[in-house]
């Protein structure tokens, strides 16, 4: 066994600089996200789920989806949903069944020509040849012989193409299902010279030296795990921290000589305030008004926009105790499905679609105008 090798003086002055940087700043340095864990998101509420009893299950597949939507008073991809769900077949009785005769003539000519004589739908024939794996008709097809497999791979693809009469695409299908040849056409591999570029300079200048683009020195370094170059003068010094937040960052940028998305970054992580932000501060006071009235109210009690205080409300996790929900009474139960669910929303001054989720919840058939003689 060989002793480990002790780090050279180079990489234990790297590793002492590294431990000294805090995570955001790595994380700028690597063009990473931040690490620090961020508080969790809300969810949505899900929707209301409806359920299916045994009755309802009993009339799938025994009447059309439309039609079974339409007494249920569900939405046809529901119906048709639990319906594949089940592996209840479609209810088609006027589907007639294949005969022999039929099945001979699939493959023998184009699915529309089939279709047309046995009076059946390109989509019915399609289908059906597929189930049985019988290829399609092709007019002009030519099939390859054996003189002519012998040559594929043996040459480029396009000079074959030329030499057989046949399209560069039907030669490189060939190519791929007969032979192990694999043609690298255009791609310029990259010798060892342009490999210690990497990680030494940035990936533009790599790119400008080695005549590549900057997304292929980017994925090239990224694939042999080089770590991305780092300027000496990237390093923030006191002086300059201290600028930070005095002026607006597009003038500090042209002070110190660098990017506004650089001294904005820099700015943030360090939790240093903007110069004369446009925001407001909130104060102890305005946030006991958040739950108490509507979000609406108090942005305009508060001289505030209405998303900045649902943002407040969320982060504090304050519920909305004010929602302006108008609970259904049995007498308004008792108008669904007598009229159209536009009339009983118009008469109860509701939505059409909240008219329609209660109809649906209570499992009422809508209404169904009575035939006139």
């Amino acid at each position: 066994m060989t002793a480990k090798q002790s780090p050279s003086v180079p990489d234990r002055l790297l590793a002492q600089k590294i431990r000294k940087k805090s995570e955001a700043e790595l994380a700028r340095l690597l063009r990473r996200s931040h690490f620090a864990r961020r508080p969790p998101k809300l969810r949505r509420a899900k929707k209301l789920v409806e359920w299916w009893d045994e009755k309802e299950i009993r009339l799938l597949g025994r009447m059309s989806d439309e039609a079974l939507a339409r007494q249920l008073g569900r939405s046809l991809r529901s119906v048709r949903a639990k319906r594949e769900k089940l592996h209840i077949p479609v209810f088609a009785p006027s589907v007639r069944a294949w005969t022999r005769t039929e099945l001979r003539l699939l493959g023998t000519r184009t699915d529309q020509e089939i279709a047309d004589e046995l009076g059946r739908t390109r989509h019915a024939v399609q289908g059906k040849r597929y189930s049985l794996g019988i290829p399609p008709f092709w007019e002009h097809r030519k099939s390859w012989t054996a003189k002519e497999d012998a040559l594929v791979g043996t040459m480029a693809d396009e000079q074959l193409a030329r030499r057989l009469g046949r399209s560069l695409s039907s030669v490189r299908s060939r190519r791929h299902k007969k032979t192990s040849v694999r043609y690298v056409s255009g791609v310029d591999r990259w010798p060892m010279k342009d490999v210690r570029l990497l990680g030494t300079r940035s990936d533009q200048e790599v790119a400008r030296r080695t005549g590549r683009t900057v997304s292929a020195v980017r994925a090239k370094r990224v694939k042999l795990k080089i770590l991305n170059f780092i300027r000496a003068q990237t390093d923030w010094t006191k002086e300059e921290e201290q600028q930070l937040g005095a002026a607006p960052d597009r003038e500090m940028a042209r002070r110190l000589g660098r990017t506004v998305g650089a001294v904005r970054t820099h700015r943030c992580v360090k939790r240093i305030p903007a110069f004369q932000p446009t925001g407001r501060k909130w104060l102890p006071s305005e946030d006991k008004l958040l739950g108490t009235r509507s979000d609406r109210e108090v942005a305009r009690r508060l001289d505030r926009s209405v998303r900045s205080v649902l943002k407040r409300r969320l982060r504090l996790r304050i519920p909305n105790r004010c929602t302006q929900v108008v609970r259904w009474t049995a007498a308004d139960e008792r108008v669904l499905g007598r009229f159209p669910d536009a009339v009983v929303a118009k008469r109860l001054g509701r939505k059409l679609s909240a008219v329609l989720q209660r109809r649906r919840l209570k499992r009422i058939p809508p209404f169904q105008a009575a035939a006139t003689p």
